[in-house]
């Protein structure tokens, strides 16, 4: 992909989520509780747009507070989190339109430091181009909207905050089509990186 020439990106601000956009947290569940996990639309075992999923998860499949603790306070379990190839696909188209400058990280860790440890060594082993000083751990995300920013995430409440928050220069943010979310419907659709990425740059335009 050529990136655009005549056009100064040097003072935007692209945040990528991680886990849901890039990496796939609901695929390394499952697996290291030994549960079959398909996300298809045929095959997604929950309800489609619903974004309260761990409650279901353990309930269905009997992992206790101390079970389910265990696995996401592991550094590892981040650390090994699978890549979903879609997410990651327009983040590479971004930093070829818009420069790696552009590109930020916005990932909520949680309250534990096993996810913010394991995060991080995701981030250095997939995303060596996004370095640690762009790289931000929090959970209230609509604190980083300004007029320059943009919001790409797979949570419904945090599009929506990010683009309300109570700023004098409101940010844009795009919701990332995924079966937990509003967008589900379009979860299998070929164009959604393309889509995303016009709609990017006419809001740079």
């Amino acid at each position: 992909m050529i990136r655009m020439k005549n056009k100064n990106y040097s003072n935007i601000r692209i945040y990528f989520d991680m886990d849901g956009i890039m990496a796939g947290y609901m695929p390394a569940l499952h697996a290291a509780f030994g549960v079959p996990y398909k996300a298809t639309s045929a095959d997604y075992p929950y309800p489609l747009g619903s974004w309260h999923l761990l409650g279901t998860f353990r309930k269905r499949n009997g992992v206790s507070n101390r079970q389910f603790g265990k696995v996401v306070n592991d550094p590892e379990f981040w650390a090994n989190l699978p890549i979903l190839e879609d997410g990651m696909a327009l983040l590479q188209d971004c930093i070829a339109t818009f420069g790696k400058k552009s590109i930020y990280i916005a990932t909520n860790p949680g309250k534990n430091y096993g996810a913010k440890i394991g995060k991080c060594q995701w981030l250095m082993k997939n995303i060596p181009e996004v370095s640690a000083d762009k790289v931000y751990l929090l959970t209230d995300k609509y604190l980083l909207s300004t007029r320059e920013s943009v919001l790409i995430d797979d949570c419904d409440e945090n599009v929506a905050n990010f683009e309300n928050a109570v700023s004098t220069s409101k940010g844009k943010a795009f919701l990332y089509p995924r079966l937990w979310n509003k967008s589900y419907a379009k979860f299998d659709h070929p164009l959604n990186n393309k889509i995303i990425r016009a709609k990017l740059i006419n809001h740079y335009s």
